[in-house]
């Protein structure tokens, strides 16, 4: 039987997430840091020993997510951070970063996408031959992406790819608004 109580009974890219924050949180003692996750069923019992560290059960397509964070950065601006984003949430942490006026930038280490955007992916992909991995056509499309949406020269997007990392994910995405 699994003991869902303890953090590294959480899925792997989900305890990055939860280490990533816990992190952040010591990293910038005066900033506010908000996990937003649709598993209410996470165990995040390190969350409630930091003070300026805090857990929501929200989805992210959901307006609440929006009205979420807008009521969370009131009075302040925020910084938007996506750790193995699967599937349609790499592409909607670009929509959220690009589209609330309160956010100054984010941070994007996308893993994979599914559907018809991942098809294209993988398409590029195999006409490259090679040439590049599906994952960095993957990373390329999201910052396409990213500045597009950021429009008329009103963002800043890099890619960087951290060798360091031991997992072939390893490709950031940053945007910040100018």
């Amino acid at each position: 039987m699994r003991n869902n109580s303890h953090p590294l009974s959480q899925p792997l890219s989900r305890f990055a997430s939860l280490i990533a924050a816990v992190l952040l949180s010591f990293l910038l003692p005066s900033s506010n840091i908000i996990m937003l996750d649709a598993d209410g069923s996470m165990r995040v019992p390190h969350v409630n020993s930091r003070p300026n560290l805090s857990f929501h059960q929200v989805d992210v397509f959901s307006s609440e997510c929006t009205r979420l964070i807008e009521r969370e950065t009131r009075g302040g601006s925020c910084v938007l951070t996506g750790v193995h984003l699967c599937g349609s949430l790499s592409p909607r942490l670009i929509d959220l970063g690009t589209s609330l006026q309160r956010c100054k930038g984010f941070v994007l280490c996308p893993c994979c996408l599914k559907g018809k955007l991942g098809s294209d992916c993988n398409g590029k992909g195999k006409v490259l031959g090679g040439q590049r991995s599906n994952y960095n056509v993957l990373v390329e499309t999201m910052r396409v992406e990213a500045a597009k949406k950021g429009g008329d020269g009103r963002a800043e997007v890099e890619v960087r790819f951290d060798l360091n990392v031991m997992g072939p994910k390893n490709g950031f995405i940053s945007a910040k608004r100018i």
